[in-house]
């Protein structure tokens, strides 16, 4: 059945997004189910049950759950309406600072997906997905992305006396890999807002999302956060 193939491929994806975004380590491998599938097998609800477990430890420990939004029953495949909270993953300083884990993250609702709509698209189709097979690559990976928006920002005069600020934004990557319809998910206010996005419009061609074998237009969701206070940043204007 390749439509549950492609299911337990985009449900095993989300698992893997999860666990990333609460520093889990989570380890997926090429699922050898044989015969029909309807998106699920005992090797997914493994996986399921061990992120079941870990992200509880992390409620009781008191942390924040990124993605906290999907149901247990959705990760197995069972259901199918995601929600999909994005998190910031990587924090960024304007200093010579290394890149490095966010101790704290706040979940932002980004809607609700609905993964049988998403596999169901025909031939043709300009819809953008939310969530794919294979998502959008940046060349050189997520930590190089950051790096080339924030080198590109231009950091307003009256944002620096700001100690942070933080901005996620979303942009589509096309099918053709180029980057458009750029909007804010979570505002640290103007001018600095209006910058970033410049920044973002600056960014040079993606390896496009894909289903199957198929590009497609994709939302990429980013996550920026810059220490601003005495920053010696030379981009600030």
């Amino acid at each position: 059945m390749t439509r549950g193939k492609t299911t337990c491929r985009i449900l095993k994806e989300i698992r893997r997004q999860i666990a990333e975004a609460n520093d889990i380590e989570f380890v997926t491998s090429e699922c050898r189910y044989q015969g029909d599938c309807a998106g699920t097998c005992p090797k997914c609800e493994a996986e399921v049950r061990y992120l079941e477990m870990q992200l509880s430890a992390r409620r009781i420990a008191g942390k924040a759950i990124a993605f906290a939004g999907i149901s247990a029953a959705v990760l197995a495949g069972i259901g199918s309406t995601v929600e999909v909270s994005a998190s910031a993953t990587e924090s960024v300083s304007t200093g010579n600072e290394d890149k490095k884990r966010a101790t704290t993250r706040e979940e932002v609702v980004v809607g609700d997906i609905d993964v049988q709509e998403e596999l169901m698209r025909q031939e043709g189709d300009d819809y953008i997905y939310n969530v794919v097979e294979h998502k959008p690559q940046f060349p050189g990976g997520e930590v190089a992305l950051l790096k080339y928006v924030v080198d590109q920002l231009q950091i307003p005069s009256a944002c620096l006396e700001w100690s942070s600020a933080r901005v996620v934004v979303r942009f589509v990557v096309t099918k053709t890999g180029e980057v458009g319809r750029i909007e804010d998910v979570r505002s640290a206010g103007e001018p600095f807002d209006s910058e970033v996005v410049n920044a973002v419009k600056k960014l040079p061609k993606f390896v496009p999302g894909k289903m199957g074998d198929k590009p497609v237009n994709t939302w990429y969701i980013v996550p920026i956060q810059l220490k601003l206070k005495n920053s010696d940043h030379h981009g600030s204007k």
